[in-house]
């Protein structure tokens, strides 16, 4: 899974090894070039309302494009997403870790409810640092496309 997503776009460590059920993925650092100090959890961060909102924005994108390969997260927090620094500091490029609990959502009766678990807490989270934040009803719009069959790969 964690191939078929990197290779999606989907920003998530790039996968490197893998051996049984163990894989070994690419380190983020917090700072490019960096191989010291890991990038910064979204938890452990207070975006300013420019970046909550690019942070969410990037991050619903996200969970569509992992939806179009059949992947619900179903643990997706604050605690999941990291959000190192670029060239000029700024922190709106977050790359989405721990996938264990992952569901398939053709197969899985509760993914519905998982993905709206997804989707609430980022933007809950985010909405704290911009309150203009919105999930826009991603999940209706979501789900709907994907029972119709009308979600597809980009």
């Amino acid at each position: 899974m964690a191939h078929r997503l990197y290779r999606a776009g989907v920003p998530v460590p790039r996968p490197i090894a893998m051996h049984g059920a163990s894989i070994l993925m690419q380190f983020i650092p917090d700072t490019p070039g960096s191989l010291e100090t890991p990038a910064l959890r979204l938890s452990d961060y207070r975006p300013t309302p420019d970046e909550a909102r690019l942070i969410h924005a990037r991050v619903m994108q996200a969970i569509i494009t992992m939806m179009t390969r059949n992947v619900v997260h179903a643990d997706l927090s604050a605690f999941n997403i990291l959000v190192p620094a670029d060239e000029a500091g700024r922190r709106a490029n977050p790359v989405i870790i721990d996938f264990p609990q992952a569901v398939d959502p053709r197969s899985n009766r509760a993914s519905r409810e998982l993905l709206a678990h997804d989707i609430d807490a980022v933007t809950i989270y985010c909405r704290r640092f911009n309150p203009e934040i919105t999930d826009h009803n991603l999940l209706q719009k979501l789900w709907h496309d994907f029972t119709e069959g009308r979600l597809t790969s980009q």
